[in-house]
């Protein structure tokens, strides 16, 4: 792993680099993030650093923060080349007697593109490629699965040593899977000051991924969804792999179309993957074979790939019914609801699955949707009604089903924090609210329900619970329960263990 030091003077920078020094393995000092100052300097910088630098002077076209001419700037690399620097990256449309290169300082020519992956890619890798005894280095942006598709397999095809990147999030997947790209580095950047978007921390890179120990026999899983940075099941999966002792890691694939992203998926060697909003409905579909839960909801949340494609499972009814079970609201059987009556927010994959696990149980069920017909065609699926969620007379018509409220949306979630679906609707206190929205932890509709005096269940729960039935089926084992004592969720996993197991 590449630290890549982003302070405004070289002390910052050693300082950085002590804290970080066992993660990385080299640095980036990056000049234009220096102060003019500091700027002379630079060459003793390659002295007093304990690992091997590039040295980096990035215009600002480039994502860079260097100010002065053009000729400034080649004054600066030729001043910090005078240094023992290990590195130095240089721009492949820079004439080639633009800067004079020592011997022991090796190149990397590269491209950047800070907004999109421009359509020329292919011919700016190949100018980043002329010359053999350089590293070719290419960073995009991508803004598109399909832009997406076109980085991995670019940085496929190059059989020399190099550097692909895309940024943004898009990219997350890249920077931690660059061995799947060939990659020979992926960079991190100090938490004061990032140096590319999409740059971790070398914490998160470290220890939350377990990078840079990625190899081409460790174990892929990943979560695909739109939007998915916020996800905290890589923090769940990988704390389990962790406990585990387990050559594992999982990832998020951000994009707005599944088949792209599960083609992407197979090139980066992804085994499993669990399916969030928006593509449950359409996993289901794509699925070659899936189990009853699937053929019930007609949604799916877990793919797993096999010899004939993807098989398709449905962890979020088992992982709904959990965190009700744990508080007796549901029983084990069917039907043996102690709740008889539900209202559901929400026409998505999440609420397909909370209304067959409801009225699988012998529940009565309101659908409440944005969209009436939307919302209708999923309650005459399962004998349920429906209403639409701006109705003039829905709390009337919700009034006889707030024995238990579900909040199956993605209304609420971060980004989109503080807004209520159902602020319409007062809640009395004998109400149970269930919101499977985790991102925040306490949404404006629980803050509402707690204020009111009712039970709450979050999202967290359930997160839980179907992360369980998950990772038993990406790797064969049950999650450990060292990996919920590392998390903080000791007493709230085993609950719902325990639970899952009568």
């Amino acid at each position: 792993m590449c630290l890549v030091l982003t302070g405004s003077t070289h002390r910052e920078n050693l300082q950085a680099l002590a804290s970080f020094r066992g993660a990385a393995t080299l640095v980036e000092l990056r000049a234009d993030f220096l102060s003019r100052a500091e700027q002379s300097g630079v060459a003793r910088f390659a002295a007093v650093c304990p690992l091997p630098a590039i040295l980096t002077v990035r215009r600002a076209r480039d994502g860079g923060w260097f100010t002065g001419s053009e000729n400034e700037r080649m004054a600066l690399l030729r001043r910090g080349l005078s240094g023992a620097f290990a590195y130095v990256d240089l721009e492949n449309d820079l004439p080639p007697t633009a800067v004079a290169v020592p011997g022991r300082t090796q190149i990397i020519r590269s491209y950047h593109h800070v907004t999109a992956t421009p359509h020329d890619l292919t011919m700016q890798a190949a100018a980043c490629c002329r010359h053999p005894a350089e590293i070719p280095k290419l960073a995009v942006r991508p803004r598109s699965v399909a832009d997406l598709e076109q980085v991995v397999a670019l940085g496929q095809r190059i059989r020399r040593p190099h550097i692909v990147i895309a940024t943004g999030d898009y990219g997350i997947a890249t920077r931690l899977l660059a061995q799947r790209l060939g990659s020979m580095l992926t960079f991190s950047s100090p938490p004061t000051r990032q140096g590319a978007a999409g740059h971790m921390t070398p914490t998160e890179l470290t220890h939350s991924y377990g990078v840079p120990r990625v190899s081409e026999t460790t174990l892929v899983n990943a979560i695909v969804g739109c939007p998915v940075a916020h996800s905290r099941s890589p923090r769940i999966h990988n704390a389990g792999y962790r406990s585990s002792r387990m050559d594992a890691i999982y990832v998020p694939l951000h994009g707005e179309r599944l088949a792209p992203l599960l083609r992407c998926a197979e090139q980066l060697g992804v085994s499993g993957v669990s399916v969030t909003v928006p593509h449950k409905e359409a996993a289901a579909a794509l699925a070659v074979a899936g189990d009853d839960s699937v053929a019930n909801t007609g949604a799916c949340n877990t793919l797993v790939r096999a010899g004939d494609g993807w098989r398709g499972y449905n962890t979020d009814v088992e992982g709904f019914l959990m965190p009700l079970r744990s508080r007796r609201l549901m029983g084990s059987g069917s039907p043996a609801a102690p709740v008889s009556a539900a209202l559901v927010v929400g026409t998505g994959g999440a609420a397909r699955a909370a209304v067959h696990a409801l009225t699988t149980a012998g529940v009565r069920v309101l659908v409440a949707g944005r969209r009436l017909q939307r919302a209708q065609l999923l309650a005459a699926e399962f004998g349920a009604e429906a209403v639409e969620l701006q109705a003039a007379d829905l709390a009337e018509r919700a009034a006889p089903y707030l024995r238990l409220v579900v909040q199956a949306s993605s209304a609420g979630m971060t980004p989109n924090a503080g807004v209520d679906p159902i602020a319409s609707i007062p809640l009395g206190g004998d109400e149970t609210v269930y919101d499977m929205v985790y991102a925040p932890d306490e949404t404006a509709l629980l803050a509402r329900a707690r204020a009111a005096g009712c039970a709450t269940i979050g999202g967290m729960e359930m997160l839980l619970a179907q992360a369980f039935a998950q990772y038993r089926l990406f790797t064969g084992a049950p999650y450990p329960l060292a990996a919920l004592r590392e998390l903080g969720l000791l007493e709230v996993g085993q609950r719902l263990l325990e639970a899952g197991s009568k």
